[in-house]
């Protein structure tokens, strides 16, 4: 079965990159998001929260969705995208 990717721009590499899921989260929506709800929507389903690396450079990218209730109106957003650097780099 294929690992799970993230399609999202990375700045070190300079373009668009399927960044590797490694790791998956779940939680009550952050106040955040109930700021950006439309009119008509009555709330939010869990946010998912995915850790993703770039393939080529390992730079970490943090994912987060949700969707809202009752249209399931999806919310998605990059959090994070940084380079971590290792001991001598």
């Amino acid at each position: 079965m294929p690992s799970e990717t993230i399609d999202s721009f990375c700045r070190r590499c300079n373009g668009v990159v399927s960044a590797q899921v490694r790791a998956t989260a779940s939680g009550e929506p952050t106040e955040d998001l109930f700021e950006r709800l439309d009119p008509g929507e009555d709330g939010l389903r869990r946010a998912q929260y995915k850790l993703a690396f770039c393939p080529r450079c390992e730079a970490v990218f943090l994912y987060r969705s949700c969707k809202t209730e009752p249209s399931e109106f999806p919310l998605e957003e990059v959090l994070l995208s940084a380079r971590i650097r290792a001991p001598g780099d």
